[in-house]
């Protein structure tokens, strides 16, 4: 693949981040935006009860390195032998940024790290509060710094995306999901749920996500460092 169409490729991924995220801000505006009693008694309880209702996880590092270096994407879908299969796609920026490339990789994870990523998540959402920022200002803060998205065999779903800003924000959607999901597809997409960020509720701090990023940087560390 020449410079041009490496180019190419990189636009249209820029495009598409674009295109995800607007399509997230507008579609179906139904959500309710309280956060309070989001999780019931307690996030602790709420964990528990999820550790193992796993369906299928997405992470989105947006390239910002913060997840791992060059990380755009990971898929993660449970395999029939018990492993999680993680199918990644990583920016390499390596020759400057008129010579990047796109790439791939994936490796088996085990149980305990997809809910070790599970429980870091919900544990630090434990250490945050509603923030006095509004959605409508947040959106228009900073620039997105990682996404997580999880889905449930009892048909919830969950996901946060990040914003670098401030003291770091966060915005947290959850709901049911109606269809069949596609595992394949990140940030599960056609399940007949509210991906409106509009809907979402607005959290600080950012360094309230510190354990999870570090949870997730280690997987990816574990398998592709090695």
């Amino acid at each position: 693949m020449n410079t041009k169409h490496i180019a190419a490729a990189i636009i249209a991924c820029g495009i598409l981040s674009a295109v995800v995220f607007t399509y997230m801000l507008v579609n179906n505006p139904s959500a309710n935006n309280e956060n309070s009693g989001r999780f019931g008694t307690s996030l602790a309880d709420y964990m528990v009860n999820k550790s193992s209702d796993i369906l299928a996880m997405a992470i989105l590092g947006n390239s910002s390195d913060i997840v791992y270096p060059e990380l755009m994407d990971a898929i993660l879908i449970p395999q029939e032998a018990g492993t999680w299969l993680v199918r990644i796609t990583l920016l390499d920026d390596s020759e400057g940024p008129y010579n990047l490339s796109l790439y791939e990789e994936e490796f088996y994870a085990s149980v305990s790290d997809v809910e070790g990523i599970n429980q870091a998540f919900y544990g630090g959402l434990e250490h945050t509060v509603e923030s006095q920022v509004s959605i409508y200002d947040v959106t228009d803060l900073g620039i997105m710094g990682f996404g997580l998205d999880i889905l449930y065999n009892d048909g919830t779903w969950i996901q946060l995306l990040t914003i670098q800003s401030g003291v770091g924000y966060m915005i947290l959607l959850e709901g049911t999901y109606q269809n069949t999901p596609d595992t394949a597809n990140p940030f599960g997409y056609g399940l007949g749920r509210d991906t409106n960020l509009l809907n979402g509720a607005v959290l600080e701090p950012g360094s309230a996500l510190n354990n999870l990023i570090l949870q997730m940087n280690q997987v990816f560390t574990d398998h592709l460092d090695n």
